[in-house]
């Protein structure tokens, strides 16, 4: 995945903790058959992976149950992300996300929850979002799904996206200040840039080229950090 957003839940007692500075990476089917005891083996400083669930109101990844399962067995802290599709109603989202929630078993206290948020997306033709009606649906409907998961199933979900995705929609409204910022920004020196409302990210993924042992071709790298905070589960407790 390119650029996505994720929620997250606190942990109970006993569960893994996250800290700043902890390295994450997020794979989907494109990364093919993971080795998953390789990657927690060979890679001691990885801490968590994300992987790709759901895809607007239909699509699961077919390596969801494996990728899921074999990186929790293997010791890893574990997360699901699903990819916000303009086109798809928040419910119907909200439905195929459940659906993968329950196949994988998912605890909202433990496992880590995301929503990919871009805008490059072909389904509707906006590349990206142009009147100030479309930017206001598509933000309404994001909001409205992140809603949906907080209040039906607990989850706080976490947004993931890049500056100009998130530009786009020219909303800079607090109602999004609740849901903690993944930002994607890929850099080898300084900072990403923070779009509004937020005053700091919660996690960057500062690169898509990465090499993790167990794993054939690049993968996505995650930073944790700019709160300070430590990352836990994706139950509602923000």
């Amino acid at each position: 995945m390119k650029y996505f957003v994720f929620l997250l839940v606190f942990c109970n007692v006993g569960c893994q903790q996250l800290s700043t500075d902890d390295v994450g990476i997020d794979v989907s089917n494109y990364q093919s058959v993971i080795n998953w005891s390789s990657v927690r083996k060979q890679n001691p400083n990885l801490k968590f992976a994300i992987v790709k669930g759901t895809e607007g109101a239909s699509y699961r990844d077919p390596s969801l149950v494996r990728n899921f399962n074999d990186a929790k067995q293997a010791g890893l802290r574990v997360g699901m992300y699903h990819y916000f599709r303009m086109s798809s109603t928040p419910a119907a989202q909200f439905e195929n996300i459940q659906k993968a929630l329950k196949a994988i078993k998912f605890d909202p206290a433990k496992d880590i929850f995301a929503i990919d948020f871009e805008t490059t997306q072909t389904d509707i033709g906006l590349r990206p979002p142009k009147s100030k009606a479309q930017k206001l649906r598509i933000s309404n409907r994001l909001y409205q799904l992140a809603q949906i998961l907080s209040n039906r199933v607990g989850i706080q979900p976490l947004i993931y996206t890049n500056p100009p995705s998130w530009n786009s929609l020219s909303d800079q409204s607090t109602r999004f200040n609740k849901f903690k910022l993944w930002i994607a920004q890929y850099m080898t020196t300084g900072k990403p840039i923070i779009p509004k409302p937020w005053s700091n990210y919660y996690i960057w993924q500062y690169t898509d080229q990465g090499s993790v042992s167990g794993i054939r071709g690049r993968v996505d790298m995650n930073l944790v950090g700019g709160t300070g905070n430590d990352i836990k589960g994706s139950k509602k407790a923000f």
